[in-house]
């Protein structure tokens, strides 16, 4: 699995595509964003239909090599799932809880850095 980053506007922000090995098309794409804070943060992931998350870890992998600091944006209730996500890789450092309001209902959300082990 191979990544590559197209910038996308002025500022910093960039369409990041993921490769198979064995192949020239890519099968999972997302756009990454410099957030305020310094730290990239990958989101609005489109995979392909049956594709592994293990796409993300390898995707956060290549963001680090670049020498970024890499954030993620979640929901609450699914903090043991990223936490599975990441294990053997890194750990979720919470740096701030908010809620937003969606189709009458509150959701609380989570952003956090991604800390290599």
């Amino acid at each position: 699995m191979r990544f590559e980053l197209e910038k996308i506007e002025s500022g910093e922000a960039y369409v990041c595509r993921g490769y198979r090995d064995d192949g020239p098309s890519y099968f999972v794409v997302c756009t990454v964003k410099r957030n305020p804070d310094g730290l990239y943060e990958p989101y609005a992931w489109l995979s392909k239909k049956g594709e592994e998350p293990r796409y993300h870890t390898e995707a956060f992998k290549f963001l680090w090599n670049r020498g970024w600091g890499v954030a993620f944006t979640f929901e609450r209730d699914k903090l043991h799932l990223y936490t599975r996500l990441l294990r053997g890789i890194g750990k979720l450092e919470i740096i701030d809880k908010f809620t937003r309001r969606y189709n009458h209902q509150d959701i609380e959300f989570c952003y956090g850095k991604i800390v290599p082990l």
